[in-house]
């Protein structure tokens, strides 16, 4: 190709840091060592890649911007056409590995939550801003549905990961907010940025990519486009996928992934482009009151008393 893509190893010394204890440069490589090849036009080719020590890595891809694609980043606004277009995505990337034995062979790399390299550095990350968000809950204005929420979370964390990994398993990105996707000239989406591949429930990833829909867009079409990825499981040959009652549970559940993943880029300031990620936490503040995600955690929760 006369035009390539370099992706390498990160100059600030904290993002260093979580690339190399997350395993994030190892994951990559091996997503497009083993499974970008079984997945046209859903990542950029890749023509070379490395991962060494301390987050030290090297991918040359295909210019996708050459290829005439379009890159988003979250200052950009999603449209429902991409909206669209991406729950098709995510349908053909899960079902092409739902409950695949794969999970446990070739791509046992991809470990579950609780299993994923640096996963108690990730929850420890996470516990310190749920804390700071409380201790902050006056000030930040948040609302009774959220403290109530974050409370249960704090205090059950490990717990709800573990629950993750129940129910059918599939290949996720892992990072799918509108920041990390493309789009083709012909409309078709694709995902960037595979560092943070691992297995869950198909269903987190549809909620973490939706929370980042315009509010008004969001309550206008997430239950259409949650019907859209479960028709797509059932078009890629899936025998048995969700229904839309279970679909929609797991769905409000899992929001408050969505609130976690969006709250910590307000706390590592050069993460994410800062207006953005202010406008971010808002819409997921409105999603956890929209979708009332206290009630269905703290049923969660209950569930998983002995």
């Amino acid at each position: 190709p006369e035009r390539l893509f370099l992706k390498g190893t990160a100059s600030s010394a904290k993002n260093r840091t979580m690339v190399a204890a997350l395993w994030m440069a190892v994951n990559e490589v091996k997503f497009y060592r083993r499974a970008r090849p079984e997945l046209p036009n859903m990542a950029p080719r890749m023509y070379a890649g490395h991962a060494g020590h301390g987050a030290r890595f090297l991918l040359v891809l295909e210019d996708l911007v050459a290829e005439g694609a379009t890159p988003y980043t979250i200052k950009d606004t999603c449209s429902v056409a991409h909206a669209e277009a991406m729950m098709d995505t995510l349908a053909a990337l899960h079902a092409r590995y739902w409950a695949s034995p794969r999970l446990h062979q070739d791509l046992a790399w991809a470990a579950p939550m609780t299993g994923r390299p640096g996963f108690d550095l990730l929850a420890f990350a996470f516990r310190r801003v749920r804390a700071k968000l409380l201790a902050e809950a006056d000030e930040r204005a948040l609302s009774p549905t959220v403290r109530r929420m974050l409370r249960l979370v704090q205090d059950n964390d490990k717990a709800l990961y573990r629950s993750w990994e129940s129910g059918p398993q599939t290949l996720v990105h892992g990072d799918s907010h509108f920041g990390n996707t493309f789009s083709f000239p012909d409309g078709r989406a694709g995902l960037l940025d595979w560092q943070v591949v691992f297995r869950t429930r198909g269903t987190r990833e549809v909620v973490y990519f939706l929370a980042g829909l315009e509010t008004v867009d969001r309550r206008a079409h997430e239950r259409r486009l949650l019907q859209r990825y479960l028709d797509g499981l059932a078009g890629w040959g899936l025998a048995d996928p969700p229904t839309l009652d279970d679909a929609w549970d797991d769905y409000r559940f899992f929001a408050y992934d969505a609130y976690d993943s969006v709250a910590l880029t307000t706390m590592w300031p050069g993460l994410q482009d800062q207006e953005a990620v202010e406008r971010g936490f808002e819409s997921a503040s409105v999603l956890v009151e929209d979708l009332a995600v206290d009630e269905v955690v703290a049923r969660r929760v209950r569930d998983l008393s002995p």
